[in-house]
């Protein structure tokens, strides 16, 4: 048995859309408290005359989301940036949450979810007595690339040799 996972091991990454076969990943390490509370599955109702009084489910719509706070330093942050300027522009990235770094462990996979996002809400916080922070949120966003529509996916990423 392995031990489990902490959080603070687990990684937040991003890269162009354009490289989602063959993402070149960029790690966010400012980012605190990453959640992806918006995994659902909408169920919808099957009842009939069939089913003697009983409501049966089905699935519906999935949907996905993510948010973490961004802890903000002032001066040149290219990934700032990227994460200001794909809100301001509506511009898809993709997005990966991991359970490791996002080049893998030596002797270990890891893995998460890859999915097309654009960032939804990027509110600023300063409060007293924390460092200045952005709660970003990210969606689930339709994008297609090449023909092809991109959907979340689980992804496995096999340790750099």
């Amino acid at each position: 048995m392995s031990n489990p996972i902490i959080g603070k091991d687990c990684q937040l990454v991003y890269d162009e859309i354009a490289d989602w076969a063959a993402p070149t990943w960029v790690p966010i390490p400012n980012a605190v408290d990453v959640s992806q509370p918006g995994i659902t599955k909408n169920m919808v109702d099957l009842p009939s005359r069939g089913t003697a009084g009983w409501n049966p489910k089905g699935a519906g719509l999935k949907s996905m989301d993510l948010t973490f706070g961004y802890l903000y330093h002032s001066g040149t942050d290219a990934i700032f940036a990227a994460l200001r300027d794909a809100f301001l522009q509506d511009t898809v990235l993709a997005f990966a949450v991991l359970d490791g770094p996002g080049g893998g462990i030596v002797g270990r996979t890891v893995q998460g979810f890859k999915f097309p996002g654009i960032v939804s809400e990027f509110p600023i916080s300063e409060e007293l007595e924390d460092g200045r922070r952005i709660e970003i949120k990210v969606d689930f966003a339709r994008h297609v690339l090449a023909g092809t529509l991109l959907l979340p996916t689980w992804v496995s990423i096999a340790a750099l040799t």
